[in-house]
């Protein structure tokens, strides 16, 4: 068994995590690789530092029995994980939230979520949304909201699971939401 952690991605992560990003975006816009890198570029013009914007890395470690292990959410840090004492992390995948504004308040959507290929049908990314449900619950996000494409049966499988449920009627899909079990925060 893996511990899943989510790490906020700082330079050198977002150096190893920019390629799965370009890559998920050509798979599903069917646009150039080129053209994938200029839009992630523009959506994130100074790398994984942009306000509102919530980039993390999905990194797993092997489950050591003998270890402590704590499920938290460190709100500091910006680290939430199930934690083991390892140094053995491999990065998966990725995770990107971003804030908007809707009804006058701040709702985090999921702009991406990445596992790579070799890890898929593993739990992983069912687990990293739920360290991230918390994470955006200690942030103050009342609301997540994703938009998820007709054709990806597996998507909609693992979010139903998870309790998001339909919204609206998008381009391509569906607007799917859940609400956290935020406490009265604000949105940082």
């Amino acid at each position: 068994m893996a511990n899943i952690v989510l790490k906020p991605v700082d330079g050198a992560l977002y150096k190893t995590i920019k390629p799965y990003m370009i890559e998920n975006l050509a798979a599903f816009s069917k646009q150039s690789r080129s053209a994938c890198e200029k839009e992630i570029d523009a959506l994130l013009p100074d790398g994984e530092k942009i306000k509102k914007h919530y980039l993390y890395a999905i990194e797993i470690n092997d489950f050591c029995p003998d270890k402590q292990v704590t499920d938290s959410v460190d709100i500091s840090s910006d680290y939430a994980g199930i934690y083991a004492d390892s140094d053995a992390e491999i990065t998966v995948g990725y995770l990107w939230f971003f804030a908007v504004e809707k009804e006058g308040r701040d709702i985090a959507f999921l702009m991406d979520i990445f596992v790579r290929p070799e890890y898929r049908r593993k739990g992983i990314a069912r687990k990293a949304l739920r360290l991230a449900e918390k994470l955006l619950a200690e942030r103050g996000y009342d609301t997540i909201r994703l938009h998820v494409e007709d054709s990806n049966s597996a998507a909609k499988n693992l979010y139903a699971g998870l309790g998001y449920v339909f919204v609206q009627r998008a381009e391509n899909g569906e607007i799917l939401e859940k609400k956290t079990d935020v406490q009265n925060k604000t949105p940082v």
